[in-house]
């Protein structure tokens, strides 16, 4: 009698645990294929609440939801450095366009990629001085203070538009916030996006 066609293969607790909360997903495809179907449906089918010492599983799914997402955004390295690659080919075409270029669009886009590079980098990728990005900067405020206010409704990190400083007054009258600090209610808006200035305006 041949007892390994009679052998049930072992699995990791962890893996029946991914296969009952609905994240098989995150193993391979390749390891997903060996796991039987009726296997696979029978810890689909567990409820995990039923076990005692459940409630310590939440340890445990931090670190899940950190990995979910690393998976969820594997590829975006190599997107940034494709695009790093492509820039750097076109650079000095487009470089002295944006040298020449102090227009609100520009300035918006420049401050929207400083929230999430240093902004060393992204000044010198366009290869513009920060004093030339501040006097533009500068030269841009005071067009919008001279303008009439339909005019100059960009937003801005270092400039908030009419309707945020009207949703901040909101923020400030409403009673749930009457014990948050200014700095705590700027964080609310700014990650509800309700408001898009920097937290320094």
């Amino acid at each position: 009698m041949d007892l390994d066609k009679h052998c049930r293969n072992k699995y990791d607790t962890f893996i029946i645990f991914l296969y009952a909360t609905g994240k098989e997903y995150l193993l391979p495809e390749s390891f997903r294929n060996q796991v039987p179907y009726s296997t696979a449906s029978s810890w689909r089918n567990i409820i995990m609440s039923s076990y005692i010492g459940h409630e310590y599983r939440s340890i445990q799914n931090e670190s899940l939801k950190l990995y979910e997402i690393l998976e969820e955004h594997k590829n975006l390295r190599r997107t940034v450095m494709i695009l790093f690659k492509v820039w750097l080919a076109l650079a000095a075409y487009i470089k002295p366009i944006i040298k020449k270029t102090d227009n609100e669009i520009f300035i918006n886009q420049l401050q929207k990629l400083f929230t999430i590079l240093p902004q060393k980098t992204v000044l010198k990728l366009t290869g513009i001085s920060i004093n030339s990005f501040y006097y533009k900067l500068r030269k841009l405020k005071t067009q919008c203070s001279l303008s009439p206010v339909s005019l100059c409704l960009k937003r801005h990190p270092f400039q908030l538009a009419v309707k945020e400083v009207n949703i901040m007054k909101a923020l400030f009258s409403d009673i749930r916030f009457a014990c948050w600090p200014v700095s705590s209610i700027a964080h609310y808006a700014r990650r509800n996006g309700l408001i898009f200035a920097s937290l320094s305006t």
